[in-house]
């Protein structure tokens, strides 16, 4: 379920809200973008957990005589925590990503701008392995997710942008760069085996920085408006992960 309202829709408010008030000659802008998420497989170190049943045994000790008698019980069982260290690989489904951001261009060909994103997609597959005789069943096979393990990614990021010289009149490529931070939000996921067997991942907050790059097109529809086709390449520091964004975005210059 997303938590967070639709970014691109609120972009499309406020340029129209915006628009009247707007000088021709100022050198702010907001844009608004919407695209595809596709995060590359992952692999990543962690502590397995689980509760096994161990038995104690029991006996009782009595003098008969000179002898001591020592008599065997049936053993009780008790539940112990296990845990053993070992990786588990991700692969990941695609989801939507929504961006708004507000700009201000510093020369013609620069400009900057601060950005917020949402994004949200799933853990597909789950491959944990792990060399424990209590892990057995963890042993690289493949889990296939059966509910849960959803991701809502919020980030943030302040972006710098160089626009070349415009190509017949309306085209004008464009590089950039981004750094920033985000938070996630991981629901608890359930997965199961071809052979039956069930795992469940745990859920949780996480957080870090990111950097990105980013490469697309301005198509100049009219003297205020502008279509941006785009693609972006994030990394996220704290894990590593890689993310590729195919986006279209529009761009409203005041």
């Amino acid at each position: 379920m997303r938590i967070y309202p639709t970014l691109a829709a609120g972009c499309v408010v406020a340029m129209g809200w915006i628009a009247p008030a707007a000088h021709a000659d100022n050198r702010w802008y907001i844009s608004g973008s919407i695209g595809g998420f596709f995060l590359q497989n992952y692999t990543d170190e962690t502590t397995f957990s689980k509760l096994v049943s161990v038995p104690v045994s029991r006996s009782a000790a009595s003098i008969s005589g000179n002898n001591v008698v020592v008599v065997a019980r049936p053993p009780t069982f008790i539940l112990t925590p296990v845990t053993a260290k070992g990786t588990q690989r991700f692969s990941y489904s695609p989801g939507p990503v929504e961006n708004l951001a507000i700009g201000y261009r510093i020369i013609p060909q620069v400009r900057v701008e601060g950005e917020i994103g949402y994004s949200n997609f799933g853990v597909s597959t789950l491959q944990p392995s792990v060399n424990n005789l209590y892990f057995l069943n963890l042993n690289g096979r493949t889990f296939d997710r059966q509910s849960g393990a959803a991701v809502d990614r919020m980030t943030w990021t302040l972006n710098a942008f160089y626009d070349f010289p415009t190509v017949a009149s309306r085209f004008s490529p464009y590089l950039g760069v981004g750094y920033g931070g985000n938070e996630n939000h991981r629901t608890t996921g359930h997965f199961v085996s071809t052979n039956g067997t069930t795992f469940t991942s745990n859920g949780g907050w996480s957080g870090g920085n990111e950097g990105l790059l980013e490469a697309g097109i301005n198509i100049r529809m009219s003297r205020h408006w502008a279509l941006l086709p785009a693609y972006r390449y994030d990394h996220f520091f704290i894990d590593g992960q890689n993310v590729n964004i195919a986006k279209l975005g529009m761009r409203y210059s005041f």
